[in-house]
């Protein structure tokens, strides 16, 4: 058998996809996912030799990679950048990211793959291909929303089974994936992959600013709008972005000061939020508008990061402009990966086939009963098998306990699709707070999605059709229906809704089946297994640690069942699913410059240093934790910068002072520095900053 590779590689979202020679999807998985990081950036890849070693696939078998992003596209950029921006920026640029796609290809190198051609696939094509490539459709319009690809940022294709033809793109920095960025750190609510909380922060406001969005708000440059749309079209431009981008002025310039916070943002940054959602739902609506008038086409997918907007994506669902709507799982940059294993295919093979043969979401690991009882033994946890699972699991949901749900294979993409969930029933409204506050340690007033039976969704829900499986869409409940479960209605009477059918999820049916048997309601809160800031659970051991780690009163991994009141389960630390030792053991080497770890730990605080400690002990490499004026030798490869402060928060000023140390230390000393994260907050879990970019983060702090 040949098998043909697909990557999105050194890049947020760094995920591979494997096809044989029928087309049909080996594995789909997320590096984040198996390496316990968060938008893992790192060059690695894990996770292929992972699945590649589960799979049984022998590298020598490989005979295409495609890797998504294409040089030959950037070069339009380089020029472009030239024109906007002048010379000196689109040379340091352009420097930039030839030495990324060095780095790609030597990283591709390393793989071990010697029978492999590697191909270059565009960004948004490999978007388009993947995306409609596992759609019901024989053809169908393409609307791909992003931060950016290369030169395009969104774009419009009509793909049919043997052809794909882009029809019109927008070009960086008009980015409506951008903004979502910008305006999500102006809130404080995080960098990158943050975009979902601005999303639920939505609904607490009002589009009140919708004026100066389209018509600029006043700035040292004049009045600056955020968009600038097309109604003909969509098709839009960013004037504040493209001065964002340009470093001219920065969000704040636009938008003012967003004032800290305790609990949650105050009613002017709300209203900024809701606008925001509005003018991306009305934009929506005009690039969906034109893609149906420009390919006459019925069915209408999109993808794209932007295109986990689920807001946006049931209004467009809801206009019934289209016959159907299609949003895959993996419609972010991790399904890229998909899009250029299917387009190295056809090249290798001389075709043009633009559809694969699969079952999302479930592409990935699965785990057999022993693995599961080595974990369980690991961590001292009884061996209980269930004779019914199903029955004994709705038990405990029914007393009003939350449950860690391990089942089956891994789903794609960034969405618990019911086989690594955490599950509760819909009611009482402090359910929801339970969960946010003491299971996922994260914003109180963060939405959870309704999980529901496929022959129950008409009952409950506003909206067209009954098949909603991927969470990719909000839909308003029907009147009155919405209060009968209040922990996963939003605050607009909205639910991020997945539908289950006996097809998709037999065990996940026959659960809601047993809860609506004893309720009358067919539906439960549905949460990905995981703690803010964490990727979704993987593996038993990985399970087992948040269970662990949380008030998460069940465990039930497979057919065993474990119950924390029953068996005193000892509660971990959350150092420990942090998985530091992990990431340091993968990522930290002796070399011939000094590693500057900065983290959250004191004297106290023993959990943190014994596993910083015993890591690098295992490993061979000496250490020192240091203070601000503590010497640093040559000898000594790794130093542990510890400011003996709280842990790290982005709403007080311990962050700045722990990040200054550090910028100081990286400057006197030209080493490497990681910003880690081992709390579980929202903060990027790691990030490995350039000297410049550390003066940048000085530069906004001080300001």
């Amino acid at each position: 058998m040949k098998y043909f590779l697909g990557m999105n590689l050194f890049v947020h979202d760094t995920a591979f996809y494997l096809l044989d020679e029928n087309r049909k999807i080996v594995f789909g998985v997320e590096e984040e996912k198996v390496v316990k990081t968060r938008y893992h950036m790192s060059a690695s890849y894990f996770a292929l030799e992972y699945m590649l070693d589960r799979a049984r696939i022998n590298k020598s078998d490989i005979v295409g990679v495609g890797l998504t992003s294409s040089l030959e596209e950037y070069e339009k950029l380089f020029e472009r950048h030239k024109k906007i921006y002048g010379d000196e920026m689109a040379a340091r640029h352009e420097a930039a990211i030839r030495q990324i796609f060095i780095y790609r290809h030597n990283l591709i190198n390393s793989m071990g793959l010697r029978n492999a051609e590697v191909i270059e696939t565009p960004h948004h094509l490999a978007h388009a291909m993947s995306s409609f490539s596992t759609s019901p459709y024989n053809s169908a319009a393409v609307i791909t929303l992003d931060g950016n690809g290369e030169n395009e940022t969104t774009a419009i294709f009509h793909a049919s089974r043997n052809a794909i033809k882009k029809m019109t793109s927008v070009l960086r920095p008009h980015s409506i994936g951008w903004i979502w960025e910008e305006i999500t750190k102006w809130l404080r609510l995080g960098r990158q992959g943050n975009e979902g909380k601005t999303m639920g922060l939505a609904a607490y406001g009002k589009p009140a600013y919708k004026e100066q969005f389209y018509n600029g708000f006043d700035t040292k440059l004049g009045k600056l709008p955020i968009f600038v749309v097309d109604s003909e079209t969509g098709l839009f431009e960013s004037p504040a972005m493209k001065e964002i981008y340009g470093w001219t002025i920065n969000i704040h310039d636009v938008l003012g000061e967003s004032v800290q916070y305790n609990s949650i943002p105050g009613q002017y940054q709300r209203d900024i939020a809701a606008t925001l959602q509005e003018v991306t739902n009305e934009t929506f609506l005009a690039l969906a508008k034109y893609a149906k008038k420009i390919t006459g086409e019925e069915n209408l997918v999109l993808c794209g990061g932007v295109a986990m907007n689920s807001v946006a994506n049931g209004i467009v669902q809801r206009s019934g402009m289209f016959k159907d709507v299609y949003i895959p799982p993996n419609a972010g940059d991790n399904g890229t990966g998909l899009g250029s294993a299917l387009y190295v295919y056809n090249h290798i093979n001389k075709r043009n086939q633009n559809k694969v043969n699969c079952k999302l979401p479930h592409t990935s690991c699965n785990y057999d009963n022993q693995e599961i009882e080595e974990a369980l033994k690991k961590f001292n946890l009884p061996i209980n098998k269930s004779d019914d699972i199903v029955k004994e699991a709705a038990s405990e949901i029914m007393k009003g306990l939350i449950i860690g749900w391990h089942q089956g294979k891994l789903e794609l993409g960034a969405r618990a699709l019911g086989n690594r969930s955490i599950l509760a029933l819909p009611f009482p409204l402090e359910m929801k707070d339970k969960v946010n506050l003491k299971v996922k340690f994260r914003e109180y007033w963060r939405p959870f999605a309704p999980l529901i039976k496929d022959v129950a969704y008409n009952q409950w829900f506003r909206g067209n059709g009954s098949y909603v499986p991927y969470m990719t869409a909000t839909q308003p409940f029907k009147d009155g229906m919405g209060e009968k479960v209040p922990a996963v209605i939003h605050e607009d009477g909205t639910g991020r809704v997945q539908t289950c059918s006996r097809n998709d999820n037999s065990r996940l049916y026959a659960l809601l089946d047993e809860i609506e048997e004893h309720t009358s309601i067919p539906i439960l809160l549905n949460t990905s297994f995981n703690i803010k800031g964490m990727p979704m659970v993987c593996s038993p051991e990985d399970a087992i640690l948040c269970f662990l780690c949380t008030d998460i009163d069940v465990l039930v991994i497979g057919d065993y069942i474990i119950k924390k009141k029953e068996h005193k389960c000892d509660r971990v630390s959350l150092v420990r699913v942090s998985h530091a030792s992990r990431f340091i053991e993968m990522t930290v080497r002796d070399g011939q410059y000094p590693v500057f770890i900065v983290d959250g730990s004191n004297k106290e605080e023993n959990l943190l240093y014994e596993l910083l400690s015993v890591t690098l002990d295992k490993q061979g490499i000496s250490y020192k934790v240091i203070s601000e004026n503590d010497s640093v030798e040559k000898t000594k490869s790794v130093y542990i910068v510890n400011t003996h402060n709280d842990p790290f928060s982005e709403f007080n000023g311990k962050l700045k002072k722990k990040i200054e140390l550090a910028y100081h230390l990286v400057k006197r000393y030209q080493a490497v520095c990681y910003l880690l994260n081992f709390k579980g907050t929202s903060f990027v879990f790691n990030q490995l900053f350039s000297k410049k970019e550390w003066e940048g983060v000085i530069h906004k702090l001080d300001n």
